[in-house]
């Protein structure tokens, strides 16, 4: 009786969940002006709530639905960005997902009332994101701080064997989670979980179900914020969260359905494709001039003339992609595209040109990490070039118009990717090819009169520090240029290798290279340093790193539960002049420091010392390894806490 009252409790509990009517707010939560467990969230998930099911009927098959249901607290301004939403669907061929029944409402406590603003459809519409996917967008009305908002909403997709990934742990609380899944019992499924909080499982058949399901229900409670962090490849693979993988399906008449795919099948599946092998096999005659200059050069120079081809004479429209769906005709035409018709025509071209070389499919860095235990097509959503060479191999992704033959854009960055060869496919460790590489001169002159620093310096910008730099440049110029091209995490990080301040002023005299994406940039500055020095009584008090020391720590966790994560490995060197204003001599000097991790995996040396009537100062900085597991975080931490304490320090110069 006891296990008959559990089973019709948890259909009481889906049944309330899936007519959960909106509207429905208490005063006390619309009064709530922060959250009770962490005052500093702009906003929190009261509910949020996912049903999967199975839909065996109908003319076009078996359907997968999905069920949502999400109620959020606004507490402060900036959360109410959580009042807009953005659905993302699937199509490919005739196949695609759909988003349907969206309803919203929000809540207001106005004048000691509650007052409630639906969502209109009219504020409900559709926009291309890529070739393979596009978002239906709308944002809640009268969404401000103190609000509560509710939406749910219906997604069904043919791609049964594809079961959203769903997240319990977000950047903000989430007081109540749940997920539930109607598994038939002639399915197949593995549970893939992640993340640490912790989440209880409850599994139940449901009694008279047509299919024999059973049902497979996640729930998580006061589940804590998990903060953004620049250092991670991306932060939703270490979020909280459970993905289902549907393996097979044994139907009751004996038929079995195998869905999983393993990758030779899917390395099968593309090559056979219109969008992709096909592509790759074309000939075109407008590129026959091109292929016949590239053959007619010697071989080591052939790859580099074809890709600074590609790279220089089409446009990325800034879309990702593997696959070319408006084919690679088009592409010609046109002139713009996504990154799958740059690449795919890079692989068409190379081949033709008889270069060994081989499609590199992926996830964007911004789809998280590529499960290679779990092959599955619609996980990959890029494609780049693996070219082998005598001591390993090249990365290339034409794509970027800033980035040189072996440097990747931020976008094309992973850890795993599938080489797709004639019949079969082989999984690579992507090694990180970036280096952002800065080297600095510098000589200055204390003005014991305004207590500046003055002086010149020459750099060199090399790699990533080269690329960085045009980007930058050309966006500063041109609003909204190629914005997808790096993300923000890849500035802010380079931003704690070279952080100038606004107080200082530094007057560029020199740059050359500027249109060589080949060769590093080189800089002069004239500087004038009024942050870096000041005079108490008769010393002088002159920063150890003057600008060119780390400002801030990145990594302020005692504990790190995931691994860093570096865009590039560092090479940051400065040699720096001062010469010792007249009347004055040498108080003090910091310590020589001489670090270096474990497997060489980052250094940094720092010497400050006399020759003759100037203090010279050397400082290095290297990152070798741009994936540091989580255990080797606290050496890596006391790294940056030496470097950052370094910054603290003063040179210290006395009057005679």
């Amino acid at each position: 009786m006891k296990y008959l009252l559990t089973i019709s409790l948890l259909l009481s509990i889906n049944i309330i969940l899936s007519s959960q009517k909106l509207g429905e707010v208490s005063e006390q939560l619309l009064q709530q002006t922060e959250h009770p467990k962490d005052s500093s969230a702009s906003a929190a998930y009261i509910i949020q709530n996912i049903e999967i099911s199975y839909n065996f009927s109908g003319e076009k098959g078996t359907r997968i639905e999905m069920e949502y249901y999400y109620k959020i607290k606004v507490y402060h301004e900036d959360g109410e960005s959580y009042g807009k939403f953005v659905l993302p669907f699937y199509k490919e061929g005739s196949n695609r997902e759909k988003i349907s029944s969206i309803k919203g409402v929000t809540s207001n406590y106005v004048n000691g009332e509650v007052v409630t603003t639906k969502l209109e459809k009219s504020d409900i519409y559709t926009e291309d994101t890529s070739e393979n996917w596009k978002k239906t967008i709308f944002a809640m009305p009268e969404v401000r701080s103190g609000s509560v908002i509710e939406v749910k909403y219906k997604k069904t997709s043919p791609y049964i064997y594809s079961i959203p990934k769903w997240y319990f742990q977000h950047s903000i609380p989430t007081e109540e989670s749940k997920y539930s899944i109607d598994v038939p019992s002639y399915f197949t499924l593995t549970p893939i979980p992640s993340g640490i909080h912790p989440i209880s499982t409850e599994s139940k058949p449901i009694q008279g179900s047509k299919h024999d399901e059973m049902n497979h229900t996640l729930s998580g409670k006061n589940i804590p914020a998990i903060k953004e962090d620049k250092y991670v490849l991306n932060i939703d693979d270490y979020r909280s969260s459970i993905k289902y993988e549907l393996h097979s399906i044994q139907y009751p008449d004996g038929r079995n359905q195998k869905l999983s795919s393993n990758w030779k099948d899917i390395a099968i599946q593309l090559n056979e494709s219109k969008y992709f092998g096909d592509q790759i096999d074309k000939k075109f005659k407008e590129l026959n001039p091109i292929i016949e200059e590239a053959n007619s050069l010697p071989s080591d120079e052939k790859l580099l003339f074809i890709y600074n081809h590609i790279r220089d004479n089409y446009t990325w429209n800034d879309r990702y992609g593997k696959n070319s769906y408006n084919g690679l005709s088009k592409f010609l035409k046109e002139k713009t595209g996504t990154s799958g018709d740059f690449n795919l025509l890079l692989q068409n071209m190379l081949q033709k040109c008889g270069i060994e070389s081989y499609p590199l499919v992926m996830k964007s860095r911004s789809a998280g990490i590529l499960n290679t235990y779990f092959p599955t097509l619609t996980e990959l959503d890029y494609v780049i070039v693996y070219v082998p060479i005598e001591d390993g191999y090249l990365l290339l992704d034409a794509s970027s118009k800033y980035s040189p033959m072996g440097e990747l854009p931020t976008r094309a960055i992973n850890l795993y990717g599938v080489i797709i060869k004639d019949g079969d496919a082989e999984i690579i460790e992507i090694e990180n090819p970036n280096l952002f590489k800065v080297q600095t001169v510098s000589q200055y002159t204390y003005d014991t009169e305004n207590n500046q620093l003055i002086g010149t310096s020459k750099r060199k910008r090399i790699g990533r520090a080269s690329t960085k730099f045009k980007y930058d440049a050309d966006n500063n110029k041109e609003e909204n240029q190629e914005t997808s091209d790096d993300s923000n995490d890849d500035d802010s990080q380079e931003d704690d290798i070279e952080s100038f301040n606004l107080e200082n002023t530094y007057e560029v005299t020199e740059l050359k290279n500027y249109d060589d994406t080949y060769k590093p940039i080189s800089l002069a500055y004239n500087e004038v340093l009024n942050t870096c020095s000041k005079k108490v009584g008769s010393n002088i008090f002159i920063d150890a790193t003057l600008d060119f020391g780390l400002k801030k720590n990145p990594f302020e966790e005692r504990v790190r539960e995931f691994p860093v994560f570096f865009n590039s490995k560092i090479y940051s060197q400065t040699i720096a002049s001062i010469e010792i204003p007249e009347g004055y001599t040498i108080e003090s000097l910091p310590k020589s420091l001489n670090l270096t991790l474990p497997e060489k995996a980052a250094k940094f040396n720092y010497e400050a010392n006399q020759m003759d009537n100037k203090i010279i100062i050397k400082y290095l900085f290297q990152v070798n390894k741009t994936v540091h597991a989580s255990v080797a975080y606290e050496a890596l931490k006391q790294l940056y806490d030496i470097m950052y304490d370094l910054s603290k320090e003063k040179l210290v110069l006395k009057e005679l």
